[in-house]
């Protein structure tokens, strides 16, 4: 979310959280110890929100933002491979150069980072193909 708001990640928590508590935004469940929320828009706004972005943003600008979330799911799902390789390897020491939300730490974070993000991936992957 900071990298697509152009803002501070403290900025963006804060942000966050008041959006929740107006009701805009839902930490999806399963949060385990030590992560960062994942929010989630209420069913009954996206059709409101999707209508605001065709009228009020550019469409280059909402391509980007696809770009960028894009992106970051690809190097993810690179980090889940990476963690898995030897130490020493060569995927492992591309992943110790990333920055530190784009990496995990065990195979254990990735597998589980992986099974939350599971439905998403398949939605985006068959939106993809489509």
């Amino acid at each position: 979310a900071s990298a697509l708001a152009g803002a501070s990640l403290p900025t963006v928590r804060t942000t966050l959280r008041e959006l929740a508590d107006l009701g805009f935004l839902r930490p999806e469940p399963g949060l385990a110890p030590g992560d960062e929320p994942r929010w989630t828009v209420p069913t009954c706004l996206q059709p409101v929100l999707r209508d605001l972005a065709d009228d009020h943003d550019r469409p280059a600008e909402l391509q980007l933002a696809r770009a960028r979330m894009l992106e970051r799911t690809v190097r993810l799902l690179h980090s889940c491979r990476a963690v898995t390789d030897p130490e020493g390897s060569p995927a492992r020491v591309a992943l110790a150069a990333l920055p530190r939300a784009l990496r995990f730490d065990t195979a254990e974070a990735a597998a589980a980072w992986l099974e939350r993000s599971r439905a998403a991936l398949l939605a985006s992957a068959r939106l993809a193909v489509a």
